[in-house]
């Protein structure tokens, strides 16, 4: 099977002294800079007011929007795929532009499509980690949800749930736990 080979984000680390403007580069290509989210610790920035494309492979972020020291920042190309780019009518003349605007258009969406399920998505051989919490809706979407969370460990843990039918008990719940239960 033929991997991805062609990344659609660029990943880099503000430097801990010295200029954190840029420019810094950008690995992969795109179609339109609008197309391309740029994030700083995981927060989205604007396009002119946090940042410019100072060529077509760089990124320098605006006066006073520096990234701080060592900050992640993350460029990210989302191709959008709700509409063809190209729409073609009979007749017309095929241009090598249209027809490659078109091609990759396809072609990124594939590969941001692959980095989602390689980079952001489980998988049942336990290769991927999580970082951060697990919000669960219940049977209705309101504005009550439960987030599982895990507090930064100090060494390798391992909670193992047995293999039973019953109710996990928490040490806030007071009300449930019986003598048969202990």
């Amino acid at each position: 099977m033929a991997t991805n080979t062609a990344p659609s984000f660029t990943e880099h680390t503000a430097p801990s002294s010295g200029s954190t403007a840029g420019p810094y580069s950008i690995s992969f290509s795109y179609i339109d800079e609008d197309e391309v989210d740029v994030t700083v610790d995981g927060v989205l920035k604007t396009k002119t007011t946090h940042y410019t494309f100072a060529s077509a492979t760089t990124i320098q972020f605006t006066s006073g929007n520096n990234p701080a020291n060592s900050a992640a920042i993350k460029f990210q190309r989302d191709t959008d795929i709700s509409a063809k780019k190209i729409d073609f009518q009979d007749g017309s003349v095929l241009t090598e532009a249209d027809l490659d605007t078109q091609s990759d258009q396809i072609l990124f969406g594939l590969q941001e499509f692959v980095d989602i399920v390689n980079n952001d998505t489980f998988k049942r051989d336990g290769s991927q980690t999580l970082t951060g919490s697990i919000v669960f809706e219940g049977s209705s979407d309101d504005a009550n949800e439960t987030t599982l969370s895990v507090t930064n460990p100090t060494a390798d843990r391992t909670i193992t749930f047995p293999d039973i039918t019953g109710t996990v008990i928490t040490s806030a719940d007071s009300g449930t736990v019986n003598s048969t239960m202990i």
